[in-house]
């Protein structure tokens, strides 16, 4: 599902943030890691459109696994309530299995 035009704004700064975070981390000077992936990375996050493109970029090059935290900039619809997941189960697993039903997810697009 393509991001509505309103929303995808928004998305693209919270993903473009994580490469700030990552960057400007105290350990970022000791980083081995060229800085030019860093700005491919930022560029990169500009180009998302759709919600698979936003779990792909979180998995890829946000390096996230825990998908859930983000559930802002994967769920457009805003139909999911992580306050309405049961005690019992888990979070992540519940918000893998709505993105899959939703929004017709593959699962093995799914970080491990």
């Amino acid at each position: 599902m393509k991001i509505p035009e309103q929303d995808l704004e928004s998305t693209v700064s919270v993903l473009r943030s994580l490469v700030d975070e990552r960057t400007s981390a105290p350990w970022a000077e000791y980083d081995d890691d060229d800085p030019s992936m860093d700005n491919q990375d930022y560029e990169d996050a500009g180009s998302v459109r759709t919600v698979l493109d936003v779990l792909r970029w979180l998995r890829d090059q946000g390096s996230r696994r825990e998908l859930v935290e983000y559930y802002s900039c994967l769920d457009p619809l805003g139909n999911f309530d992580i306050e309405d997941v049961p005690e019992e189960e888990d979070p992540e697993m519940v918000f893998r299995k709505y993105l899959s039903q939703t929004y017709s997810i593959d699962p093995a697009e799914f970080p491990g």
